[in-house]
């Protein structure tokens, strides 16, 4: 557990249970099921999971708009490519070009999604659970167990489109 998590967890399971016209929205990188533990039940049990698809170039350059960065930008092009319009990380990107004041097409991506890759990383090769295996497996279009592709998924690092198991964006293929 992070440090404060419990806290912060009952403190909101608090706010829903005596503040019924309180509504709050919760964002997660990928699957809110991994947060699900006893101590956050009453909070998730009166919780509606809402899954975010990726953004359409549009929203991307709408979203760019919104942080005052010129939408008919390269940088937008190649960002969108790298990220299949993956929400969190399309809004990590944006707002540190924001906070720099640079174009977009000035900003290395290994700058901005180091931290998060490296997150990624940790939990691929945890040693009780590792899913490096896995993953190379999902990479090569084999079949994986219902276990192997729950986890891979809630990671946020594979998708299914078509029938086919596949990186959810380029960013993390290259991963």
């Amino acid at each position: 557990l992070l440090s404060g998590e419990p806290e912060f967890f009952a403190l909101l399971r608090g706010l829903v249970e005596t503040q019924n016209a309180l509504r709050l929205l919760l964002t997660v990188d990928t699957e809110p099921t991994l947060l699900d533990k006893p101590e956050y039940s009453g909070f998730f049990a009166r919780s509606s999971i809402m899954e975010l698809p990726p953004l359409s170039l549009n929203e991307a350059q709408e979203m760019t708009r919104q942080y005052g960065i010129e939408p008919a930008s390269r940088g937008l092009e190649k960002l969108y490519r790298l990220t299949a319009g993956h929400p969190y990380l399309t809004r990590l990107f944006l707002y540190e070009a924001a906070m720099r004041e640079e174009p977009l097409e000035t900003i290395r991506e290994a700058d901005i999604f180091a931290s998060h890759l490296r997150s990624l990383r940790r939990q691929v090769d945890d040693e009780r659970h590792p899913l490096g295996p896995a993953l190379a497996t999902a990479l090569r279009g084999d079949t994986l167990t219902n276990e192997e592709y729950g986890r891979l998924y809630s990671l946020g690092l594979i998708c299914e489109r078509e029938g086919q198991i596949e990186p959810r964006c380029p960013l993390y293929a290259e991963f």
